[in-house]
């Protein structure tokens, strides 16, 4: 059959070699962050331009620059730095909007596609959920996400488990966000993935 045959190679499907299951769409995805206008989520499109800052052997950073959109009533430009440290689950991510002229509300999140319970620590500033991931028998994708910034509350909204924020003109959202994996790694259920999240946040946050 066609369906087996493209099975057979999709990279959608665990062959022992790496694969593409999770799916994004427009959502946040893995911990993406936005801008909250008029209680809606601004979800962020795809950058302008990237520039690789580091390129291992410990170390992976790239800044990326969106193009201008309209927020809270201004033209606002997106900026990004992602790091990521060798041997670290989740990614150290700098978020800062040009052209905001007032305080607002900003998330980071996941979308929720079922009904799995969601880790949720608004005192230590960190979220987790399990997601079960696209195509037949792939695992599940275990999302997490720890913020600097003050939490002001964690709640679930527009189909997402965000944890929610304050941005004052010119400040930065400063978190992190990744996911582990329960076929791979040490990390194989939500109370261990906890456990990992609630660690990195005791080592990382304010840092």
């Amino acid at each position: 059959l066609a369906e087996d045959y493209i099975s057979s190679f999709s990279y959608h499907i665990d062959h022992g070699l790496g694969m593409d299951c999770y799916a994004v769409g427009p959502t946040l995805g893995a911990g993406a962050a936005a801008v909250m206008d008029d209680g809606r989520i601004q979800f962020p499109w795809c950058y302008k331009e990237a520039e690789v800052m580091e390129n291992g052997p410990t170390r992976f950073a790239v800044r990326l620059d969106f193009s201008p959109v309209q927020i809270c009533g201004r033209h606002v430009t997106e900026h990004r730095i992602i790091t990521l440290e060798a041997g670290s689950q989740l990614a150290h991510c700098e978020v800062w909007y040009e052209g905001l002229d007032k305080t607002v509300t900003a998330v980071a999140g996941f979308p929720r596609r079922d009904d799995s319970k969601a880790i949720c620590n608004a005192r230590k500033g960190f979220v987790g959920y399990a997601d079960p991931t696209q195509g037949k028998d792939n695992g599940k994708a275990m999302l997490g996400l720890v913020m600097n910034n003050k939490v002001k509350k964690i709640a679930e909204d527009q189909g997402h488990i965000l944890a929610y924020t304050t941005l004052k003109p010119g400040q930065k959202l400063d978190y992190y966000y990744g996911f582990a994996w329960d076929r791979a790694g040490d990390i194989k259920d939500m109370s261990e993935w906890e456990a990992y999240l609630d660690k990195f946040s005791n080592a990382h946050r304010g840092k």
